[in-house]
């Protein structure tokens, strides 16, 4: 029974929105549905999970046990004194992405790699809720902890579901209630009866806690036309080839497109500095070998193509034995064109070096600022075309946060620049072996 020797219960409501996708999975690339309603649910175990999983990263295995559940000793076990509710989304915004597996050797599509994966499309609101069943002399200690977590999810520190590397899973907390019942008195027993819950709203401090991420945000636009195909709506009025839109009809450069792009153009530049092994822990591997697998540390978002331009480019296909046009071949593309933001963010493992690789954060800090340099001057280009110009970008501003120091490297004026010396430590250490 959740009450026990417990005598008093602590609250805590979230109402957030989805910032970008969302997938909590239900098998074959579906999200999960509620039996009842047919709509996109989120379990209250995978909250918990994320929760608890939260608390063993950064380190507070001991609270994780207390309040979240776990093994004591090998034949006890600690019972969880937090409940978390199922969520029933309304599943209003649900959106497909197509997708297709490369090798990473020969950056081509593997045969049968086609898939198409279902998100809860970016804009969804709904509530997260948080019960705890606690003894007086924990009330402090758990309302602290419920405070975390609300800051944690806002800062993106706690991410939910699947793809999370790939821009899936970042929430915003629109508000934070709590309540705090002391079922020793009489009237808060009654309103506990009565689920009548006297919630305040809280405060979500952003300061509360360090956030572990570096982060790094690349400001420019394009300078060709892009193009990154979407679902063909087989429309005859249509163009032969449609940039791809998330579910608010935003043209965006995909989260899993631009982590695709860039782990390729890494490994080209790890390979010059001799540290391949660094891609690998940076963006992740796919080895079969449990033991081995790695989940990468870079977590891309989708890129919404501001004040968006359309155009439309028609092409034809070219017969390579007879070198004349082929017959029905001609199409049509529409292009977008407009200003980006580039948004990634980086979580090494620890502080300072992996103690069980060797490798230290400012490698990756460095080999990731290389990565947006070559966006930033166009030469990593993104989408369709790219042999005939198109997808080149230029950028005016990169600013990295995280470090001890706040790094802004500006391309068009290099003398605005800030702490560019604390880059180049960074690009120092990715020279050493």
């Amino acid at each position: 029974m959740a009450l026990k020797n417990n005598n008093q219960v602590i609250y805590l409501n979230l109402d957030v929105t989805n910032e970008a996708l969302l997938h909590i999975g239900g098998g074959e690339g579906e999200v999960l549905l509620n039996k009842l309603t047919q709509t996109p649910y989120i379990p209250g175990t995978s909250i918990a999970g994320t929760l608890k999983a939260y608390l063993v990263r950064v380190g507070e295995m001991e609270l994780s046990k207390k309040y979240f559940g776990g093994s004591t000793t090998e034949r006890e076990s600690q019972e969880s004194k937090v409940f978390v509710d199922d969520v029933i989304l309304p599943g209003k915004r649900l959106e497909q992405r197509p997708g297709v597996k490369l090798n990473p050797k020969t950056l081509s599509a593997e045969g049968g790699g086609l898939f198409q994966f279902e998100y809860i499309g970016k804009g969804e609101c709904f509530e997260i809720g948080l019960k705890a069943y606690v003894i007086e002399e924990e009330v402090q200690e758990i309302k602290d902890l419920f405070k975390e977590i609300a800051v944690a999810i806002e800062k993106g520190a706690i991410r939910f579901g699947a793809k999370k590397t790939q821009g899936a899973g970042k929430l915003k907390v629109k508000q934070a209630k709590i309540a705090h019942l002391d079922l020793m008195q009489n009237q808060d027993l009654y309103t506990y009866l009565k689920k009548e819950i006297p919630f305040q709203t809280m405060e979500v401090d952003k300061e509360l806690i360090d956030s572990p991420y570096i982060t790094f945000e690349l400001i420019g636009k394009t300078t060709k036309p892009l193009l990154i195909k979407g679902q063909n709506r087989q429309d005859h009025y249509e163009p032969d080839g449609l940039p791809i839109k998330n579910v608010l009809g935003e043209y965006i450069i995909p989260g899993t497109s631009l982590k695709g792009a860039l782990r390729a153009r890494a490994m080209k530049i790890a390979k010059l500095f001799n540290q391949e092994e660094l891609v690998y822990e940076l963006f992740g591997n796919d080895s079969k070998d449990k033991d081995n697998k790695k989940i990468g540390q870079v977590y891309t978002q989708d890129v919404v193509i501001e004040n968006a331009q359309e155009a439309i480019y028609n092409k034809i296909k070219i017969d390579r034995f007879r070198g004349g046009v082929m017959t029905s071949a001609l199409m049509d593309e529409k292009t977008v064109q407009g200003q980006i933001t580039i948004r990634l963010s980086y979580l090494p493992r620890e502080a300072g070096a992996d103690k069980e690789t060797g490798l230290d954060k400012d490698k990756g800090v460095a080999l990731i600022a290389l990565l947006m340099r070559d966006i930033a001057l166009g030469d990593l280009k993104f989408g369709s075309g790219q042999g005939v110009g198109r997808g080149k970008m230029q950028a005016s501003k990169l600013v990295i946060e995280g470090l001890d120091k706040r790094v802004e490297l500006c391309f068009d004026k290099l003398e605005d620049s800030q702490n560019i010396d604390r880059l180049q430590k960074c690009i120092d250490q990715l020279q050493i072996r």
